[in-house]
C-alpha cells in the first residue's frame, strides 16, 4: 500500500513539476540507501514493474491528451527547452553561484534554523550507522534536503523555489530534533535562537510594512497636484523625501524627485494635450 502511494504520488509530482517529479523522489530514495551502505529490498525492484504502469497512468491523464494534440511543439518547448536547456545552460537568464541553495535553504526554514542544523549534525556524527525506525527517519530526512540541494546547485539555472522539495525533510528534522531536546540543558540555546529570530522577522515586517506604505505615498504624491513632491512641506512631500531607498535615484532635492522614475511629477495643466 506504501509503495502504491509513492508511484501514485510520483505521478502526480510529473503533473506539478515535469521530470523533476521523478528525478527527486528517485534521488532522495537512492541516496538514502547509499548512506545506509545497503541495497534495496528484493520487493522495492519488484515494484517497478506494476509501479511504473501506476506512476505513467496518473501522469498520462494529462501528458497523453496535450502530446497527441501538439505532439513535437510541446516535446520540445517543455521538456527540451523548459527541462534539459534550462538545466544544462543559463538560456532563461538564472545563473546563480555554486553556492547559491546553500544560503537560501536557511531562508526556507526560518525561523528553525537552529533545530535543522542541529539535527543535521547529529546525523553526520551517528555516521548514518544506526538501524532503529527513527534513526532511519533522520536518514531519510538527511537525504531529502541534500539531494535537492545538490541536484539543483548543479543546474545552470537556479531559482529559490527549485528546492522547496526540502522543506518536508527539515520539516522533519527540526521536529525530531525539538523532541530530543525537550527538558535538556542545551534547549535553551535552540530556544534563543528560535525567539531571536522570530523577533528579527517581526521587527524586519513592521518596518518593512512601513516602507511600503512610505512608497505608496510617494507614488501617490508624485500623481497628486495638490499634494505632490513639489510641496516638501506636505505629509506627502515629507514621505518621499523619507523613502529614498524605495524612489531609487531620489535625492533631496525635488527637481531629483521629479525626475525619477517612481516620482514622476503631476500632469502639468497648462500644457495643451499634456499626458503620459
Amino acid at each position: 500500500m506504501y509503495l502504491f502511494g509513492f508511484f501514485t504520488g510520483i505521478g502526480l509530482s510529473l503533473l506539478a513539476k515535469g521530470l523533476v517529479g521523478i528525478v527527486v523522489p528517485g534521488g532522495v530514495t537512492g541516496l538514502f540507501f547509499l548512506l545506509q551502505r545497503k541495497w534495496p529490498a528484493r520487493e522495492y525492484f519488484t515494484s517497478l514493474l506494476w509501479g511504473a504502469p501506476v506512476t505513467a497512468l496518473v501522469a498520462g491523464t494529462w501528458y497523453g491528451p496535450v502530446i497527441s494534440r501538439h505532439g513535437w511543439l510541446f516535446i520540445n518547448e517543455f521538456f527540451i527547452q523548459h527541462h534539459f536547456a534550462r538545466y544544462v545552460s543559463d538560456k532563461y537568464h538564472h545563473s546563480e553561484p555554486a553556492y547559491y541553495y546553500l544560503l537560501v535553504v536557511w531562508l526556507l526554514v526560518l525561523p528553525w534554523i537552529a533545530y535543522v542544523a542541529g539535527g543535521l549534525i547529529d546525523i553526520v556524527k551517528q555516521r548514518f550507522g544506526s538501524i532503529s525506525p527513527l534513526a532511519k527517519l533522520d536518514v531519510f530526512a538527511f537525504a531529502w534536503i541534500v539531494f535537492p540541494i545538490v541536484f539543483f546547485s548543479l543546474s545552470g539555472s537556479k531559482l529559490p523555489g527549485y528546492i522547496l522539495p526540502v522543506v518536508p525533510g527539515a520539516a522533519i528534522l527540526a521536529a525530531r530534533k525539538l523532541s530530543t531536546l525537550e527538558g535538556s540543558a542545551s534547549s535553551r540555546w535552540h530556544v534563543f535562537l528560535t525567539s531571536a529570530l522570530l523577533l528579527s522577522l517581526a521587527v524586519g515586517s513592521f518596518a518593512g510594512g512601513n516602507i511600503a506604505s512610505m512608497c505608496n505615498a510617494c507614488r501617490g504624491a508624485s500623481g497628486n497636484r495638490r499634494n505632490r513632491c513639489d510641496f516638501p512641506g506636505s505629509p506627502a512631500g515629507r514621505h518621499c523625501y523619507a523613502n529614498m531607498l524605495c524612489v531609487g535615484n531620489c535625492d533631496r532635492s525635488c527637481n531629483s524627485v521629479r525626475s525619477s522614475s517612481r516620482c514622476r511629477p503631476a500632469i502639468d495643466e497648462t500644457s495643451p494635450g499634456g499626458g503620459e
